[in-house]
């Protein structure tokens, strides 16, 4: 089965920059809240899957008017069952799902699907609920919450056949290098038609991430070492400009941004075993944020030639 990595917002939908439609070109959809649709459907093409906070099948079929492709309502009680019931006679299942809190009664799963589901919506990524939830219904499964690594992910897709989608924030954990790391590890996912053939040569590893050299291309200096994840490496690409992700801030930041001392990409290589990046850059100002040229300057050991 294809499985899917949606792009998860949790909250109000701001205008994505040019910069951050690199990320949504590579999700299989976007999973939000119903009132955030409006402004989602008129900024992307991405299919759209809707969260409404009450099961009311007014509210649903105002959701799909807006734009969204699927809609998922809470399902607790047998009125909410029913609403679920009528909004899939009109709709077809596959286009509604139920939101089931990751502690819901077993006897929901079946109600979910009697009452003519699709898909089932759970908030949580923990391994050992996962598989006690997935192993209660054959519907189709979408995960939302905050792995550890992706090596979890991993985990989570071979370990749970009804696994459909995983759905995730931020930049660390993109759709793009979720998409990479678990298609190297034998899932199949629809990867973007542009995606160049040694993206899937790279080895990043659990947590997302590749070291990346940094050499002046005049002189061949070392400059730095840091660490890459797949969408700052597309932005390296496309701006011919060094981003990297910070370990420490969980963040993405671009060299030389407030210093001005900037790092132009002449040429990226990468290694025999795929697990490392050579960048040379033309580097304007100096490359050590203690002000030396290269990071590399404090000398540990000096052999003279014999």
């Amino acid at each position: 089965m294809q499985k899917q990595i949606l792009y998860l917002c949790d909250g109000s939908w701001e205008k994505p920059s040019e910069d951050f439609r690199v990320i949504l070109a590579a999700a299989d959809g976007i999973l939000l809240p119903a009132e955030a649709l409006a402004a989602a459907a008129a900024d992307c093409r991405t299919p759209l899957f809707a969260c409404l906070d009450a099961a009311d099948v007014d509210a649903a079929l105002s959701a799909i008017a807006r734009g969204a492709a699927h809609v998922f309502l809470p399902l607790s009680t047998q009125a909410d069952a029913a609403v679920l019931a009528s909004l899939s006679q009109k709709l077809g299942k596959e286009r509604v799902g139920a939101i089931l809190d990751a502690e819901a009664p077993l006897g929901l799963f079946s109600l979910a699907e009697m009452a003519g589901a699709g898909m089932l919506f759970l908030r949580t990524v923990e391994e050992a609920a996962v598989s006690t939830l997935a192993a209660a219904s054959r519907l189709p499964l979408i995960l939302a919450g905050e792995p550890h690594d992706m090596a979890q992910m991993d985990r989570l897709f071979t370990q749970n056949e009804t696994l459909a989608a995983l759905a995730l924030a931020g930049v660390k954990f993109t759709p793009a290098g979720v998409k990479q790391y678990l298609t190297r590890k034998g899932h199949t996912f629809e990867l973007p038609a542009d995606w160049p053939d040694y993206f899937l040569k790279l080895q990043f590893n659990a947590d997302g991430l590749i070291p990346a050299i940094v050499q002046e291309a005049d002189d061949q200096t070392v400059l730095m070492m840091a660490w890459m994840n797949l969408y700052s490496l597309q932005l390296t690409l496309q701006k011919g400009l060094t981003y990297f992700y910070s370990r420490s801030r969980k963040q993405l930041w671009q060299k030389g941004e407030s210093s001005g001392h900037v790092q132009r990409v002449q040429q990226i290589y990468y290694d025999c075993d795929g697990d490392t990046l050579l960048i040379l850059a033309k580097q304007t100002g100096v490359a050590c944020h203690e002000g030396d040229y290269s990071c590399f300057h404090h000398l540990m050991q000096e052999r003279k030639a014999e």
